[in-house]
């Protein structure tokens, strides 16, 4: 893989403008400002992204942090840490990309597009879509077609991803340009939004943009940039938006020229994604305006459904756009970066599968290689299996959420960002704080980076900072009240499901390290020398 193939791989786990458009909803909430708060989150991810460089050019192998945090710490937390904290949850992220790119895309998309051209057969599919059993069906046929394109090759993903990525890249300039004209004309914005909440019949005449505006008022936040609390409190959101940009690292063993590639891919992508982030949540505050965008959240998660559809990003580009043609191009490239999470997802999860069958934690089986299409087409499957389980939840399928499983996608969603903070992110900041220490002789052999700033290797330092982002993330999710009530709007704090996921991320990590000493003995019992491999970095 060169730079280019892996910077869209990073900005591919962005969605897009997947996190931008699930923040625009819920951030509103915390108040404080999006650019402040972006910049103080920025330290954070540099220092972790710094942390991934370094251990990626160090040991440049499938697997990621995997093999990172099992070489430094121990076998079994670096497991643990990453089966937990992350791969179990690209099952999660593969079932929500083939949900929500219909329930957040085509959805929004075709409901203004029927605004702005009474077209008759946006309302069938419209209707469609929202469907439980139909959502799953949609998903489930682009997930097979998403592994079939991960088993055909990588190479063949890497040409999809390209064009795709152009177009959805593409497609987020040409907002942060629409939110600029209602920055300058904000009017004309509150005109075609009236307009579309008439034609869908959201009953909040006379004129719908004033009732929300006067219903976010009432939530009693401020979107100053002096409002530090607010501020602060935005960070944990932020820092769990924008890190997904280290994934390329999974994929080391396949990387052309991998110090300079990693540096621009890793970098490259979380500069693209910042910026993008910074300029559209700064500009829609005070563009579409902030007491509207948490009135509008209001109104739609309250259960009343009447603006139609989500009002997301997604949504409001197309109002702002009020041009049908133009509706359609950006949608398709919101959903564009939806699509490509599924198949990026299957390629990390089979390498992660891969590594752990390298090391006999797993089936060998797992590491088997097709002869004919040179891919892990069984650690695909596994991986579409799973995806496939979670889709059934996440549409509404199985649990009796019905058509409300935008709110299941929510927790669960936080859920698997908490997770990956708490033990991926928090062990690999550990592991390269002790990595000069711990594993001496393998630093000295092996690390890239090896400079010092008061006596004190680079990579200890980016490891402190990283690990201060990490806890005070996991504390932020742990207790955080406005989060709760926001996830959990029916039953409040007591009554929602959030709560045991908490205890199940801690009961499933300690369920993996007594997995893997259960898996070690009986190794060692069939005479494999089961320890000396976490000894050295992989040959691969």
């Amino acid at each position: 893989m060169n730079w280019v193939d892996l910077m869209f791989l990073n900005i591919v786990s962005f969605g897009g403008a997947w996190s931008i458009i699930y923040a625009l909803v819920y951030a509103p909430y915390y108040g404080g400002d999006p650019a402040v708060s972006l910049l103080l989150t920025a330290p954070g991810i540099l220092c972790l992204l710094g942390v991934y460089y370094i251990f990626n050019t160090s040991m440049p192998r499938s697997g990621g942090d995997y093999v990172y945090t099992s070489r430094v710490l121990h076998p079994a937390i670096g497991f643990a840490a990453n089966f937990i904290g992350y791969a179990i949850f690209l099952w999660f992220w593969i079932g929500d990309a083939a949900s929500v790119f219909t329930s957040n895309g085509l959805y929004q998309t075709l409901s203004v597009y029927g605004s702005l051209t009474h077209a008759s057969w946006t309302s069938s599919l419209y209707s469609i879509f929202g469907a439980s059993a139909n959502n799953f069906i949609i998903g489930a046929i682009a997930l097979l077609i998403f592994a079939g394109i991960v088993i055909a090759g990588p190479r063949l993903y890497f040409r999809i991803q390209n064009v795709l990525m152009t177009i959805a890249v593409i497609s987020l300039v040409v907002i942060i340009v629409l939110l600029l004209v209602a920055l300058a004309n904000p009017a004309a914005f509150q005109s075609h939004f009236n307009s579309y909440a008439i034609s869908v019949g959201a009953k909040l005449t006379p004129n719908a943009y004033q009732n929300l505006t006067a219903s976010g008022a009432t939530n009693g936040t401020t979107d100053s940039p002096l409002n530090w609390q607010g501020d602060f409190l935005l960070i944990p959101l932020w820092f769990t938006v924008l890190f997904w940009v280290f994934v390329s690292s999974y994929l080391g063993g396949e990387t052309k020229q991998v110090n300079s590639t990693a540096k621009r891919a890793l970098f490259g992508s979380f500069l693209i994604i910042f910026v993008a982030t910074l300029a559209i949540l700064e500009i829609a505050y005070y563009a579409l305006g902030y007491n509207f965008l948490i009135g509008a959240a209001n109104v739609y998660y309250a259960g009343t459904g009447v603006l139609g559809a989500p009002p997301n990003l997604t949504l409001f580009a197309g109002i702002l756009a009020n041009n049908a043609p133009l509706v359609l191009f950006l949608g398709i490239g919101i959903i564009s970066g939806f699509m490509l999470v599924a198949p990026q997802s299957m390629i990390l999860m089979s390498r992660m599968l891969f590594a752990y069958s390298f090391d006999r934690v797993a089936p060998s089986w797992l590491s088997d290689v097709n002869p004919r299409f040179s891919t892990p087409v069984k650690a695909v499957i596994v991986a579409l299996v799973g995806a496939l389980v979670m889709l059934a939840f996440l549409s509404g399928l199985v649990g009796g959420v019905g058509s409300s499983f935008q709110s299941t996608a929510l927790a669960l969603y936080t859920w698997a960002g908490l997770a990956a903070i708490a033990l991926t992110f928090t062990f690999v900041s550990i592991s390269g704080i002790l990595f000069p220490y711990t594993r001496k002789s393998l630093y000295e052999a092996s690390c890239t980076v090896k400079r010092k700033i008061a006596g004190i290797p680079v990579i200890t330092w980016l490891g402190m900072v990283s690990l201060v982002y990490c806890l005070a993330t996991i504390i932020w999710y742990t207790y955080d009240q406005t989060f709760y009530l926001f996830a959990c709007p029916a039953g409040g704090v007591t009554s929602c499901d959030y709560n045991y996921y908490l205890v199940a991320i801690v009961v499933l990590f300690f369920g993996a390290i007594a997995y893997y000493y259960g898996i070690r003995s009986y190794r060692i019992s069939k005479g494999v020398p089961f320890n000396l491999a976490f000894s050295e970095i992989p040959p691969e």
